[in-house]
């Protein structure tokens, strides 16, 4: 069963179905997605199926919990990468609770974060 789609998060829009193949040959499966006929916020990266990209669209950063252990982990991973650098006063984990204290409190968006 396919659930109705919330309006955008961001502006209240309304969402268009967005699909395309991994590859250009036509025996590839298929990604699916969302983006805002607005503001076109979308659900990058794709999903393999509809429904998940239905439920990521649907879902809202008051329905998420932040897990400490999971940010320290892809903390680490983009430091891995070279996206992120750490200094001896900040590290992954001390980030990821900084980040989950602010969430809990609802300032995550409205208070610089310093650690």
């Amino acid at each position: 069963m396919i659930k109705k789609l919330k309006p955008c998060p961001f502006c209240g829009g309304e969402a268009k179905e967005q699909w395309h193949p991994y590859t250009m040959r036509p025996d590839e499966p298929v990604v699916y997605g969302f983006e805002c006929k607005k503001c076109f916020a979308s659900t990058f990266p794709y999903f393999k199926t509809k429904e998940e990209a239905i439920q990521a669209w649907n879902k809202r950063a008051s329905e998420l919990e932040l897990d400490v252990d999971g940010l320290q982990e892809r903390f680490e991973g983009l430091s891995t990468l070279g996206l992120i650098t750490f200094t001896q006063t900040m590290q992954p984990r001390d980030l990821a609770i900084a980040i989950c204290s602010k969430y809990k409190e609802g300032k995550l968006f409205t208070e610089r974060i310093v650690v």
